[in-house]
């Protein structure tokens, strides 16, 4: 009985924490500066500055890019044409690329297509 018990309240908790999860944005809208963390994803965070996409993928990163509006030249990739289409035009995306952790920036792309429904 207690490891029913336990194991029910395991599985609500669980349930609870799925909900802080980020909604998939409306298509047609522009994008701005959005931020994203839960219990089971990652931080993933978005912001046009100046025309340009920024994607960045760690919360100690984004409170330096949202003080500098820039991301270090050494973690940074910049990719022409590849983001969301705005006003006819595909926009200019600056994705966060760190050499010791390849998989942040295919996470970031990933995700980032996935809001806005931009193939590769």
């Amino acid at each position: 009985m207690r490891r029913f018990i336990l194991t029910t309240a395991i599985l609500v908790t669980l349930a609870g924490c799925a909900r802080d999860e980020a909604k998939p944005v409306a298509q047609g809208t522009a994008p701005g500066t959005f931020a994203s963390e839960s219990s089971f994803a990652p931080f993933y965070g978005e912001e046009v500055v100046n025309g340009r996409l920024f994607l960045v993928g760690k919360r100690a990163s984004w409170t330096e890019f949202q003080k500098s509006k820039e991301l270090p030249p050494t973690e940074m990739r910049t990719l022409i044409s590849k983001g969301p289409t705005i006003d006819g035009k595909r926009m200019t995306v600056v994705v966060q690329s760190l050499k010791d952790e390849p998989a942040v920036e295919k996470r970031l792309l990933e995700t980032m297509r996935a809001r806005w429904s931009v193939m590769p």
